[in-house]
């Protein structure tokens, strides 16, 4: 069963990407999460849930899989998690140019709650890289994509923030971000 989430298209999926402000995520002690991706999932996820619910019924030896790009990427985190505590897990995610969307505590506890996590980065992909990693912190995971060759080439990284991985990076690509797995995702306009 796949849930996938697209990335951003609309200038309100535009604001929702930038407002870094933080809420408290309800299923993690002390932990915070970036506001407008919380939103726009929470606007999405009873919707998700009923339809998880009713294949899981038809369907129980299904594996959920949870996955997006870009703010699509951001809202399947959560996502997965919701899905996880629902009992419709265990979750598998896969994640393509996900910016940040918790804070320290919030991604140790992904750590500890999906098992099954993997965020996959392209090379300079700027999005990666947002919001800025004062506040927040990626969840462990990554699979890096070092550049655009052909067959394609990812390395496992260590850690949250991998300094041999995209975290290298300080000068960054918006083009980057429109190109996974040897595919161009969307066009300069959207992401």
């Amino acid at each position: 069963i796949y849930v996938v989430f697209r990335g951003s298209e609309s200038i309100t999926n535009w604001i929702s990407d930038l407002d870094a402000v933080t809420t408290d995520y309800p299923f993690c002690s002390g932990c915070k999460v970036h506001k407008g991706f919380w939103d726009a999932q929470q606007g999405a996820i009873s919707g998700v849930l009923t339809a998880v619910k009713a294949l899981k019924e038809q369907f129980s030896s299904y594996n959920v899989v949870v996955t997006g790009h870009s703010l699509g990427a951001a809202l399947a985190l959560l996502s997965a998690v919701d899905l996880q505590n629902a009992g419709l897990g265990p979750v598998r995610l896969f994640n393509y140019g996900s910016p940040r969307v918790g804070d320290t505590d919030f991604a140790n506890f992904i750590g500890s709650t999906i098992a099954d996590r993997n965020r996959v980065t392209h090379h300079k992909d700027i999005v990666v890289h947002t919001p800025m990693h004062e506040r927040f912190t990626h969840i462990d995971g990554e699979w890096y994509e070092a550049d655009d060759s052909v067959p394609v080439s990812v390395r496992a990284c260590s850690g949250q923030e991998d300094g041999d991985c995209s975290y290298q990076w300080h000068i960054t690509s918006i083009s980057d971000h429109l190109w996974y797995l040897g595919m161009k995702l969307g066009d300069d306009g959207e992401c």
